[in-house]
């Protein structure tokens, strides 16, 4: 599947969601990968202020939250609510993101 640039990071409903925080709700890590390497960019939030980052912290997924930040994925920007990254990987248990997202860069 290829992308085109011009819509790789126009939002797909009205809650602001893009294809990559798509990609990270469901823990597709190939799709993410294209996405990325087509020029996806790794901090764009949703409405909520959710960035791909903060939706794969949240669902556990170590594996994408790797490739995030080494596409430099910012690790404190926080959704709405004030909640980093790093905060709702610790407060799902998460660990294996919380180290991740600790980890000096």
């Amino acid at each position: 599947m290829s992308f085109e640039r011009a819509d790789i990071d126009k939002a797909l409903d009205a809650t602001g969601k893009t294809q990559l925080i798509t990609a990270c709700e469901e823990k597709d890590v190939a799709r993410a990968r294209r996405l990325l390497s087509s020029g996806a960019l790794p901090d764009l939030a949703n409405k909520d202020g959710q960035t791909p980052l903060y939706v794969a912290c949240k669902a556990g997924c170590v594996e994408l939250a790797q490739m995030l930040l080494a596409a430099r994925a910012s690790v404190s920007q926080a959704n709405s609510s004030g909640y980093s990254p790093l905060f709702i990987a610790s407060q799902k248990g998460n660990l294996d993101c919380c180290t991740r997202c600790a980890a000096p860069r």
